[in-house]
């Protein structure tokens, strides 16, 4: 008896362990963006350099040949076809550098765009590439070889456009988020701007993005308190979302979205999630050393956040969303997934079997009895990710799907 009641608390405590924020490397590291490209992972920090992981953050390799060393803050970084782009703050120097060999050598991109000014973001699209500088926007269509301003419609302060932050995309509108004049939009390639702020009460956004028809904003600046706005007529209006902490007291810096699940990072409050597309939320910071969050990803099944003060820090989303899947069944099969309008479950067994299906807050939208095969008309299912449970007498078999 005794031990097994050893052995029952070894479990428990390996369980609570490893329900938590793991920290993954880069110490003491103020870790600015983050960008993920297949099995890549780019991390740019400020003053210690540009970092490449390849086995989903388990280690890290220092990418600085032909970059200053660790002088500068590297505020921003894209990806168009092979090349790489990394924005600084070498505000009288070289503020943006180019890799065609994914990081292993970087080549400084001199006097393509303005000197006396850092690039704070960086966005593709299509043929376009977006610079968020401190001097407003310039824009390249042949691959960064040539910069020029496209700042028509945004507002000059003293002799220069307002610092621009953040770039999205919806359709063939292009956001732009700024620092100290709220959010604008362009639908013609960034030729000209239009103001689309009504209801920001913060002019600081750091950070845009866009799911489905909703379009978030990450705002916020030192006693300019903001918070997450969210837009659903294309940025005409703005309401302030409720997520769970003191509007009064938040700067929210990140945002990242997969499915239905939302997560946001913040200057004093961690990471704050929704898995119900912003219904409800909750504070999911345990394991954290450093509750100011500057960047979040997603890849796979893991979220990486990258921190003011230590570094970087990975969680599996299905442990977060208590979700464990199992494949004692190994001929039961759903598809397609992700779905649309109908999901298909087969299964071998010659008995019948319960099929419940739930959404991430434990509900139950769907229940039936399957003989080998059976076809479910998701067409009125919300958007996200739901668990399917395959059940007979002898086992229980859990899978995840996507509807669109």
């Amino acid at each position: 008896m005794k031990k097994l009641i050893i052995l029952i608390i070894a479990i428990f405590t390996i369980n609570v362990a490893n329900a938590q924020w793991q920290h993954i490397g880069l110490d003491s590291f103020s870790v600015r963006r983050l960008i993920i490209n297949g099995n890549n992972i780019f991390a740019g920090t400020a003053l210690q350099g540009v970092f490449l992981s390849t086995d989903n953050g388990n280690t890290w390799a220092c990418k600085m040949n032909g970059l200053p060393n660790n002088a500068f803050d590297f505020y921003t970084i894209a990806i168009k076809d092979s090349n790489i782009y990394i924005g600084t703050d070498g505000e009288t120097e070289t503020n943006l550098f180019t890799s065609t060999d994914n990081g292993d050598n970087w080549v400084a991109d001199n006097n393509r765009i303005t000197n006396n000014t850092y690039v704070k973001s960086l966005f593709v699209s299509g043929n376009n590439i977006f610079a968020g500088t401190g001097v407003g926007v310039f824009l390249s269509t042949n691959n960064g070889n040539n910069w020029i301003p496209a700042n028509t419609g945004i507002p000059v302060v003293g002799s220069s456009s307002v610092p621009v932050n953040t770039f999205a995309e919806k359709d063939s509108m292009i956001f732009a988020g700024t620092l100290g004049d709220y959010i604008y939009l362009s639908s013609n390639n960034g030729s000209s701007w239009a103001a689309m702020g009504s209801g920001v009460s913060s002019a600081y956004v750091w950070l845009i993005s866009i799911s489905g028809d909703t379009i978030y904003a990450g705002t916020g600046e030192g006693s300019d308190y903001g918070g997450l706005f969210m837009s659903v007529n294309n940025g005409n209006n703005w309401s302030l979302v409720n997520i769970g902490i003191p509007s009064s007291c938040t700067i929210v810096y990140a945002i990242a979205i997969k499915d239905s699940m939302i997560f946001v990072g913040t200057n004093n409050y961690g990471v704050i999630m929704s898995t119900d597309n912003g219904g409800n939320w909750v504070q999911m910071n345990a394991g954290f050393t450093d509750l100011d969050i500057w960047c979040l990803a997603i890849s796979g099944d893991y979220i990486f956040a990258g921190t003011r003060l230590s570094g970087l820090w990975r969680r599996s989303i299905s442990e977060i969303l208590g979700i464990k899947e199992n494949n004692l069944n190994n001929n039961f099969t759903i598809y397609p997934n992700p779905t649309k309008d109908n999901l298909t479950i087969e299964t071998n067994s010659n008995k019948e079997q319960k099929i419940e299906i739930t959404n991430l807050i434990g509900q139950t939208v769907y229940t039936t009895i399957i003989n080998k095969k059976a076809t479910i008309n998701t067409s009125a299912f919300a958007k996200g990710v739901y668990i399917l449970k395959l059940s007979s007498d002898k086992e229980t078999v859990v899978r995840k799907f996507v509807k669109e």
